[in-house]
């Protein structure tokens, strides 16, 4: 009897998964594994804030010397103050200096490129250099009465965005009699940009005139004259040196007091008993020369004085002579002649 094969299906079915199982294990060794990309990933980012300029806001510049009022008129010798304010979009410490020029507009034209350079007559230069301790100097800064007041300038806090800056000064004695002075601004930070401000809006400050006058004669001394004796006496004349400071056209005059010790001054040039007559002139002239008074305005010497340097202009030859009248008692005579510079 033939016998009939069989396949236990159960087995073959085994072998076979077995097989497989083989199959995935060498697969997965043979071949390579596969990376899965990223979901995020970071880079670096940067940025610099750029020094953007100073600003230079304000409208009225020219103020009293105690920063309280505005002002629009200085008289040379008088302190004032200039305010500046300035702004920053970081703070003021990013300042350098603070240039402030006060300038005589001589062409009345508004242009700043031609103000005068820093001049004892014209213009003088203020400069701040912002610090922990701010430096304040003025140009011209020798040989002249202008001058920077440091003890009165102001600087503000420099932590802050934006503050007031008060530059004190006071006018040079020659500074030029004139309605149109200026005041001219340069503010530079650390990296050299900077902002400039010309006060057109309420410039044209008025300079007003100034004298002095200094008599560098002590005293005039006829000495021992004669009763009687006329103006053109060989003694009558004695010259007197006066120097004069002015920041404009001035006249000169001369007056003297009505008593002198026992004497009385005639003012008619026709003295009597006990009594005298002086003229006076600015140089040698008789003919020219005037009569004295009490009052200045009637015995003007000189109409021809104008602007002068800082150390003034001197005449050494004005010129006094002495009339005397008849009878007149022995003995010493004083008083006081005076000479007065007077705006012209």
């Amino acid at each position: 009897m033939t016998k009939v094969a069989t396949i236990d299906t159960r087995k073959v079915l085994g072998l076979v998964m077995v097989a497989a199982m083989v199959i995935v294990t060498v697969m997965a060794m043979i071949v390579p594994k596969v990376a899965m990309a990223a979901e995020n990933e970071g880079i670096g980012g940067s940025f610099t804030i750029g020094n953007e300029a100073p600003v230079l806001t304000e409208a009225a510049t020219l103020y009293n010397a105690a920063h309280g009022s505005t002002v629009t008129q200085m008289t040379p010798q008088t302190e004032y103050s200039i305010k500046v304010t300035v702004s920053d979009t970081g703070t003021l410490d990013d300042l350098n200096t603070i240039v402030v020029k006060i300038a005589m507009d001589g062409d009345n034209d508004d242009d700043y490129s031609n103000l005068p350079a820093a001049d004892t007559q014209t213009s003088f230069v203020m400069t701040c250099t912002v610090g922990s301790t701010p430096g304040w100097v003025g140009n011209p800064n020798s040989s002249t009465t202008w001058s920077i007041v440091s003890d009165n300038c102001v600087q503000p806090s420099l932590t802050g965005p934006g503050g007031d800056f008060y530059f004190n000064f006071i006018p040079g004695k020659v500074a030029t009699e004139d309605d149109d002075w200026d005041v001219y601004i340069v503010v530079t930070d650390d990296s050299a940009q900077t902002d400039t401000y010309y006060d057109v809006a309420t410039g044209e400050y008025d300079m007003l005139w100034y004298g002095e006058i200094n008599v560098v004669t002590a005293d005039v001394a006829w000495g021992s004259v004669l009763a009687g004796m006329d103006f053109n006496n060989a003694a009558a004349d004695q010259t007197v040196e006066v120097n004069y400071k002015s920041n404009g056209n001035y006249d000169a005059a001369v007056a003297a007091t009505n008593n002198w010790t026992g004497a009385t001054l005639n003012t008619a040039g026709t003295p009597t008993s006990n009594q005298f007559s002086v003229k006076a002139w600015s140089s040698d002239n008789l003919t020219a020369a005037g009569l004295l008074t009490t009052a200045a305005a009637d015995c003007v010497i000189d109409i021809t004085g104008d602007l002068t340097v800082e150390g003034g202009d001197t005449n050494s030859a004005n010129t006094l002579y002495l009339k005397l009248g008849t009878p007149f008692v022995d003995g010493g005579y004083s008083g006081t002649i005076t000479f007065y510079i007077r705006n012209r």
